[in-house]
């Protein structure tokens, strides 16, 4: 059974708020999946949990670097990928990415993951920006973790 729900992001306070929703349930080994157009908002959306996480440092866009890491105050690390330029999983596992997805000590999250079909076998949250204009996201969740993540999330967002 699919388990998705889609809400508004029009203004930065409620992307903060979403940002805020999904720190307050990671414990580690969570895979995040952002995807959507480029200056769509998933960087954004990164700094905005880093940051509820106890980040001092803004997470920068990995676009060229493939991979950026942070240690957080919790000693859980937050790994931020883009695989725009990746070209397959031969390249993921060149990068190293691979063995770091559900690690108990990191919350991971990957930017374009789209471009290696395979990583849709792994359990995972995907936050999909859908509209730019309307700056609808659809949160979708796959496997038993990320499932809990979900209705986590969704109760306290419509709870509110």
């Amino acid at each position: 059974m699919s388990l998705s729900f889609s809400i508004e992001l029009n203004n930065l306070n409620k992307t903060r708020d979403l940002g805020k929703k999904i720190a307050g349930f990671c414990l580690g080994g969570e895979i995040i999946y952002l995807s959507g157009d480029l200056g769509a908002g998933k960087t954004t959306l990164v700094q905005l949990v880093a940051k509820e996480l106890g980040l001092k440092k803004v997470p920068n866009s990995p676009t060229f670097v493939m991979i950026n890491e942070y240690i957080l105050p919790s000693k859980l690390i937050l790994t931020h990928s883009d695989l725009y330029r990746i070209n397959g999983m031969t390249d993921l596992n060149t990068l190293g990415l691979d063995e770091l997805l559900g690690a108990k000590n990191r919350i991971c999250f990957v930017e374009w993951p789209e471009k290696v079909p395979e990583l849709e076998n792994i359990g995972h949250l995907h936050i999909r920006f859908i509209d730019g204009r309307k700056r609808l996201v659809k949160l979708s969740a796959k496997g038993m973790k990320s499932k809990k993540l979900l209705k986590k999330i969704g109760y306290v967002y419509f709870a509110d």
